[in-house]
């Protein structure tokens, strides 16, 4: 099962709710107020290859990099 990141609308407080991805736009019990007005939040991944991030960045790259390696450039 996923872990889906949630915030309360009552107190504005932030939580992780392991769930299926069935109930994941379902609103989720707030574990600080107990309020259940709560909504999903867009959560954002990252992947590593060797060490390197190769998702999930904005980090710029030149015209000879492939696929995030690059030895002229170091991305």
């Amino acid at each position: 099962m996923p872990i889906y990141e949630y915030v309360c609308e009552a107190c504005r407080h932030e939580f992780d709710l392991l769930r299926p991805m069935t109930q994941a736009d379902e609103p989720a019990p707030c574990d600080s107020c107990g309020s259940r007005e709560s909504k999903r939040k867009l959560s954002l991944c990252n992947a590593q290859s060797g060490g390197k991030s190769i998702a999930g960045t904005s980090a710029p790259s030149c015209s000879g990099c492939a696929g995030g390696s690059c030895a002229s450039c170091g991305h």
